[in-house]
């Protein structure tokens, strides 16, 4: 498995773990159909962009993070 693939596992996995919200804001997030979640939410297009989910280290890679289940958390583009 490619290093992007398993991170995206990761996210979905953290996702799952956190009901859909983002890990920081507790925001509602949106993964892979942002129409279905515009409609939802009666928002913009370019408002929705903020809500998608991302995955987040929490232990930065450049400081010796890896992508790992315990060090990754769903975090809403904007909070990321």
């Amino acid at each position: 498995m490619t290093s992007g693939n398993r991170l995206k596992k990761l996210r979905k996995q953290a996702a799952q773990r956190q009901g859909g919200y983002c890990f920081y804001c507790r925001y509602p997030m949106w993964d892979s159909r942002p129409e279905e979640f515009i409609g939802r939410y009666g928002i913009s297009p370019g408002l929705a962009k903020r809500f998608q989910c991302t995955a987040e280290h929490l232990k930065a890679r450049c400081d010796g993070g890896e992508d790992i289940a315990p060090n990754i958390v769903a975090a809403c583009h904007f909070c990321n």
